[in-house]
């Protein structure tokens, strides 16, 4: 992907962990602009469609950062909690997301705050949704 921040474009080749952990890494490029296609082709891969995600902060502290991803790609609109933490701190995350939860509930954005919690670490990541979605269309 090519992530835009502060006017500078890095491409990002993101690989997540096939194990339990949900933990990912992540190699940067610089590139000139978002359309730079060549890094892409360095790197052995070719460009598949466009997913753009917008993102808000809902909540940060030293410990802790809550945002709200907004995924546009393939004619779809998907959302996704996203928490990260300081090792030590599960706890405090954990209160984050059920603060989280009640709030999408009092707005009629989620049926369950429970349903919503016990989905943590168990939701495909963009990548993998925009896949699946480039292959139901195809």
């Amino acid at each position: 992907r090519v992530r835009s921040k502060n006017g500078r474009f890095q491409a990002v080749l993101k690989s997540h962990s096939r194990d339990a952990s949900d933990c990912s890494v992540e190699n940067a490029s610089e590139v000139q602009n978002e359309f730079d296609v060549n890094v892409f082709r360095e790197m052995g891969l070719h460009i598949q469609g466009s997913l753009v995600t917008e993102r808000t902060t809902i909540y940060t502290d030293t410990f802790c950062k809550a945002v709200l991803d907004r995924n546009l790609y393939l004619g779809c609109i998907d959302y996704e909690l996203e928490i990260e933490y300081s090792e030590g701190y599960e706890s405090h995350a954990v209160h984050v997301l059920h603060h989280a939860a009640e709030i999408l509930l009092l707005n009629q954005c989620i049926a369950s705050a429970e349903e919503f919690c016990h989905r943590v670490g168990i939701s495909k990541s963009k990548s993998e949704r925009f896949f699946e979605r480039k292959a139901m269309n195809a």
